[in-house]
């Protein structure tokens, strides 16, 4: 399990920049560098944004994505494979 801190967060870089679409390029720059093979993503909040838009942009390097306390605008239509979409059974909510 990794578990980046976004930049200018914790001990990341800081940066003058600082927006999404940076922060897609570094989570990306990350996957690359660490030569992970088709990922599973899980994004909380700010970090469910980022792994939204990579996946987003990138579907064919994402494995499963998982996102925590956020969702896309309704307003937003994206072509987000049906694989990533699946619902993982294992973790379902029911009781």
């Amino acid at each position: 399990m990794i578990i980046p801190d976004q930049r200018n967060h914790g001990k990341s870089p800081h940066s003058d920049t600082f927006n999404y679409l940076a922060m897609t390029d570094d989570l990306l720059e990350l996957i690359e560098s660490l030569e992970l093979t088709k990922p599973i993503l899980l994004g909380h909040s700010m970090g469910g944004k980022v792994a939204m838009r990579l996946a987003i942009e990138n579907p064919e390097i994402v494995k499963r994505l998982m996102v925590v306390d956020i969702s896309l605008k309704l307003m937003v239509i994206v072509p987000i494979t049906a694989q990533l979409l699946k619902p993982c059974s294992r973790w379902s909510l029911k009781k």
